[in-house]
């Protein structure tokens, strides 16, 4: 009788496939909507996108001398172009084209639109600005980041009232140094309120761009201002996406927004919004639009 043959080896394991791409895009935040253009800057412009819509990014560039990115971007409707990244908020990592991971702390209210950048010179031409402006209507709520968070420090405008919440309302200049040098108007800030973000509860790109300044360890501080009213008291802790307050129109403001300032410092126990100047950073260190 002839002996049993040896069993045939096993076939190696097949290998796994790549994981499939993961799609970026980006919605439109402009309230009279973005252009499409052929290239970035000054191209011919291909149609006009509607606010809220949505494209697929596929590419990005920086503008040379400024602080903007351009897109190329697919519309759902076949066409391609270049728009500006400020103007979308994006989902998706796109660290590999120089954006966003992804990971960052959420815009912080639901129904918004985009008005204004951070620049501290970056940009020829344009006034500095030292965080974002979102605008919205009165009463939209303001909603605190993820992961926790301590109200460190409320500021009241005594000067703004219902009737006249503004500067503008008074008969007074935006930027008047009067009025940013006034506690009575919050320094300008109207009614806002600070929050301390402590570096565990930071997502991890935040934790990352902060070791790459060698500031590893550091803490954000973050103002909410130009509120309508606010729904916090010095020294509350947050749970998830806390009500701080309601967009406003207060102080040193021409339309309702949300103005959000951002500044990282490395002491947690630090109170005094104006010692941590020199941390003030674009707040694309912690938010995304």
């Amino acid at each position: 009788m002839l002996p049993s043959p040896p069993p045939l080896p096993s076939p190696p394991p097949l290998p796994s496939p790549p994981p499939l791409p993961r799609t970026l895009t980006g919605t439109v935040l402009g309230r009279n909507g973005l252009n499409l253009r052929v290239a970035p800057v000054n191209g011919a412009i291909i149609q006009r996108l509607p606010y809220r819509s949505t494209v697929e990014i596929v590419g990005a560039q920086p503008q040379a001398g400024t602080n903007y990115i351009w897109a190329n971007v697919n519309t759902n409707a076949g066409a391609s172009g270049w728009v500006r990244t400020d103007f979308l908020s994006i989902a998706g990592d796109g660290t590999a084209l120089g954006l966003s991971r992804g990971d960052e702390y959420p815009a912080p209210m639901t129904n918004y639109w985009w008005v204004r950048g951070f620049t501290l010179g970056q940009n020829p031409g344009e006034a500095d600005h030292w965080g974002w402006d979102f605008g919205a209507e009165v009463g939209e709520a303001v909603r605190s980041g993820p992961k926790g968070g301590r109200v460190i420090g409320v500021l009241t405008c005594t000067r703004c009232t219902p009737a006249r919440p503004n500067v503008l309302s008074q008969g007074l200049n935006l930027n008047d140094p009067n009025v940013l040098n006034d506690p009575a108007w919050g320094f300008g800030y109207g009614h806002s309120v600070i929050v301390r973000y402590l570096n565990d509860q930071l997502p991890a790109s935040t934790q990352q761009r902060l070791r790459d300044r060698n500031q590893a360890g550091y803490h954000v501080f973050v103002i909410y201002a130009h509120l309508s009213r606010v729904d916090v008291a010095v020294g509350d802790e947050f749970s998830t996406a806390t009500v701080i307050g309601a967009c406003g129109n207060t102080g040193n403001s021409s339309a309702p927004h949300l103005h959000l300032e951002v500044r990282a410092g490395a002491d947690a126990d630090e109170t005094q919004w104006f010692q941590l100047r020199a941390g003030l950073t674009d707040p694309g260190l912690l938010f995304l639009r």
